[in-house]
């Protein structure tokens, strides 16, 4: 869902910012160095929800950059959970919320990590460093309004074994969250995904 999310808000576009034909998702964060990835890296990247649930920041910027030709573009989107919200406000959502990034802590990652990756970037010497925030307006009905619910049922392990949660808390959590997402009165916004992006000098 959280790739989903970010092909949506993608598609809106980023100023001065021309998508790289070679992208790095999450799918890769655990095998990011592997020989098959430094092998056939010869250009510009796209990495998109990387950094949350793994961590590792430096490590994974200093591959990246590796990784980057000289002239190219480092493109990053990561989730900031600033503006993640449900309209009337939820005390089942936002314990779900705290949960979930909780989980994503407990795991090494951070939610939040787009707060940090302009100047991530930045750090590390690239040129013409630029971000835009985007977000989705949730309006009744809509399927991203489920978005804790999904989070939480595929964290579930990590939570309870965490004790950040107890089964009961849990389901019942899920379970008012899922009426709120069905309620038409219901309206929110989601995680805000920071888009940043970078040339490596020449």
């Amino acid at each position: 869902m959280a790739e989903n999310l970010g092909s949506a808000i993608t598609s809106t576009g980023m100023r001065g910012y021309r998508r790289p034909a070679r992208r790095v998702d999450a799918t890769t964060a655990l095998t990011l160095g592997a020989e098959h990835v430094r092998g056939s890296a010869n250009g510009e990247l796209h990495v998109r929800f990387l950094f949350a649930p793994v961590g590792r920041d430096a490590q994974l910027m200093t591959e990246l950059w590796r990784l980057t030709k000289p002239g190219g573009v480092i493109a990053v989107q990561e989730p900031d959970s600033a503006a993640w919200r449900c309209y009337p406000p939820s005390e089942a959502w936002d314990r779900l919320k705290a949960a979930i990034l909780e989980a994503f802590r407990r795991g090494g990652g951070d939610f939040d990590v787009g707060r940090r990756t302009f100047l991530m970037l930045r750090d590390q010497g690239a040129d013409d460093v630029r971000m835009r925030a985007a977000v989705v307006a949730l309006a009744p009905g809509h399927p991203y309004l489920r978005l804790p619910v999904q989070f939480a049922t595929s964290l579930r392990n990590r939570i309870l074994d965490g004790g950040i949660m107890t089964s009961s808390e849990l389901d019942s959590a899920i379970g008012e969250c899922e009426k709120v997402a069905a309620d038409p009165r219901t309206t929110g916004v989601t995680f805000v995904v920071a888009q940043v992006w970078g040339r490596k000098p020449l």
